[in-house]
């Protein structure tokens, strides 16, 4: 959004800033509210890629999301599983074929 190799101004970096934050919060589709604020015509390419890139980003949140999800199952199953398995080592077997005799 703003240059990196060369010094701009603080109104320069507000703006950049304010347009991160909006595509962040909102997507892409805010940066095309903007456009329309400022009276510039939109194409239908434009809003075809701001919908492109909108579900691309609500495609990888649901991603990183499901993997968080089932990493975090994978950890509470094991975290029982060494319970049960220190418990048993302790307790030892209380009940199964022959101990009766």
């Amino acid at each position: 959004m703003a240059p990196k190799v060369r010094f701009c101004g603080a109104k320069i970096v507000n703006i950049a800033s304010a347009i991160a934050v909006s595509i962040f919060n909102d997507g892409y589709t805010s940066v095309l509210q903007m456009m329309q604020q400022m009276q510039l015509t939109i194409g239908p390419n434009s809003l075809r890629l701001s919908e492109d890139l909108d579900g691309c980003r609500i495609s990888i949140a649901n991603l990183r999301a499901q993997q968080n999800t089932k990493e975090a199952r994978m950890l509470r199953r094991a975290a029982q599983k060494e319970f049960q398995d220190m418990a048993t080592s302790l307790e030892g077997l209380l009940h199964g074929p022959g101990i009766a005799d």
